[in-house]
């Protein structure tokens, strides 16, 4: 990153307004020190919304309901026009940072979704999908690569999109220990008659508990998340061997073909006759759920 200029590029791309593109305002990379001030509600420039990336140095953030110091690895995401305002404090010798501008239109939802699952302050890695695609876009900016409305809808997606995926899915390795514990044991066992209460136990949690902290944990029911299992497994029975359906939804811990049939039809769009045969379907090798 060292290497990296400062700089801030703006983009004002025309004439797609048909088309369902996110829209690229400025982004930047830069180090102020000395008099540095915005105020969200004197900003001309608006409907925007601002991410910010505190790489090194301090500045701080004011709202309608806090004061934050803001430090390395802490970004900020807020909506323009908005009651805030963010500075370079008195004294800080420096701050340097990643920003965003992106247009509101189409991302509200989205931005709704970050608003609720980060808050206005939050912590990100360095080395995190999303400040690495904040970065390339910077060097993709000064190498002039971002040259159409289609560059810049692309960067502005995957962007927004990194930043949902660490807000909705936290790494299994973050996970708290029980969590994982029950997870194992799920994945384990899935072949087998096993239970919630079953789940809970190798958590070591009561099974109101568990129930509520995994599905929290995981975007997921303990129930939907061994029936996941049971599908991948499934699926991959079907494509790499000739033994029944009968005897896969054994081998997956379905109390039988029909009821297997039934699920995976819910789970996958096409009977697993259909998906073992590639019927008017894309048999894949491998399925992936979220």
């Amino acid at each position: 990153m060292a290497a990296q200029r400062y700089g801030t590029y703006g983009f004002r791309f025309t004439g797609k307004e048909h088309l369902p593109l996110y829209s690229l305002f400025a982004l930047g990379y830069d180090r102020v020190t000395g008099h540095y001030e915005w105020d969200g509600m004197k900003r001309i420039d608006g409907p925007l919304y601002l991410f910010q990336y505190t790489l090194s140095g301090r500045g701080r953030l004011q709202t309608a309901d806090a004061v934050y110091d803001l430090r390395p690895q802490q970004a900020f995401l807020v909506d323009i026009p908005s009651v805030h305002r963010y500075d370079l404090p008195p004294d800080s010798e420096g701050w340097e940072f990643y920003f965003i501008l992106m247009r509101q239109h189409p991302l509200g939802g989205l931005r709704e979704e970050l608003k609720h699952q980060l808050g206005t302050v939050f912590s990100l890695a360095t080395e995190s999908p999303a400040i690495r695609v904040l970065q390339g876009g910077v060097q993709d900016a000064a190498a002039g690569r971002i040259n159409d409305a289609y560059a810049a809808s692309s960067l502005v997606y995957r962007f927004m999109m990194e930043l949902a995926r660490t807000a909705n899915r936290p790494k299994e390795e973050q996970w708290p220990p029980a969590i994982r514990e029950a997870a194992q044991y799920l994945t384990n066992h899935f072949g087998e008659a096993i239970s919630i209460d079953d789940a809970a136990t190798a958590a070591g949690l009561s099974k109101f508990h568990f129930t509520r902290l995994f599905t929290r944990t995981t975007g997921y029911t303990p129930g939907d998340y061994l029936t996941r299992i049971r599908i991948v497994k499934g699926a991959e029975y079907l494509r790499n061997s000739t033994i029944t359906i009968d005897e896969v939804a054994r081998r997956c811990g379905f109390a039988g073909g029909s009821y297997f049939s039934k699920v995976f039809r819910q789970w996958v769009g096409c009977t697993p006759g259909d998906y073992r045969s590639g019927k008017e379907v894309l048999a894949a090798n491998h399925l992936i759920f979220d």
